[in-house]
């Protein structure tokens, strides 16, 4: 399943295993747990679900609850909410958060860029500290300026039009899209992200081209994928 994309059905588990690295969202339905194998087929993905995370929907009984504790799910739905829109807002969820554990992933492997760069980069996904300008970079890595310039320039070559700047306008939209989840204005991404909803709507305005109004669920891969190509 994908925010924007129709989903693949699989009709064997063969066929899921070899689709699940292809999908940002994996979505199991088995009403009864403990009469299938599908906890041990499920356990057998525990290194594949951070970036690809798993929903799984059935029936909400003790013997299920107890089946899904060891294993490593994203979203839990149970079947009387089918109706009610909570697989689509669980999978949007788990789709979100899969995206970001990508991107930080692909820059933490990133050896091009200095440790420190690393780091930094990544404090400015999980939200631990407000990154939005090349001096913030540069405080939490204990670096100057001009030094972040240098390993920027360094690590990318082939992008010379990429800045720093650029990229962290980018970790920001694609923050700002993965918290704006069904029930969740923009003002409260906006307060989430600890920035003004002015400031949120130029941020989206200089990374998309568009309209606050106008950004739907189908950007997060496209934001995506810009900083993945920084990355080639």
């Amino acid at each position: 399943a994908s925010w924007g994309e129709a989903p693949c059905f699989c009709s064997s588990w063969n066929e899921f295993q070899r689709r699940a690295a292809d999908a940002p969202c994996l979505v199991v339905v088995d009403p009864w747990l403990t009469r299938s194998s599908t906890p041990e087929r499920l356990a057998e993905l525990s290194g594949l679900t951070d970036a690809h995370p798993l929903v799984v929907v059935t029936a909400r009984h003790p013997d299920n609850a107890r089946a899904l504790i060891a294993l490593p799910i994203a979203e839990l739905v149970w079947l009387e909410e089918l109706g009610n829109g909570q697989p689509a807002l669980a999978i949007r969820r788990a789709t979100a958060d899969g995206a970001l554990e990508q991107v930080r992933r692909r820059i933490a492997q990133c050896r091009r860029l200095k440790p420190q760069l690393r780091a930094a980069l990544t404090a400015a996904l999980d939200g631990s500290r407000q990154l939005r300008t090349v001096e913030d970079l540069a405080d939490i890595a204990g670096r100057d300026r001009r030094t972040i310039w240098r390993w920027w320039r360094a690590a990318c070559p082939d992008h010379p039009c990429a800045t720093p700047r650029q990229l962290l306008d980018w970790l920001l939209t694609l923050r700002a899209l993965a918290a704006h989840v069904p029930g969740r204005s923009w003002a409260q991404v906006a307060l989430d992200l600890g920035i003004h909803d002015d400031t949120l709507a130029r941020l989206v305005r200089r990374t998309l081209g568009r309209r606050l109004s106008e950004v739907g669920s189908s950007e997060l891969q496209q934001v995506m994928k810009e900083i993945e190509h920084l990355f080639d």
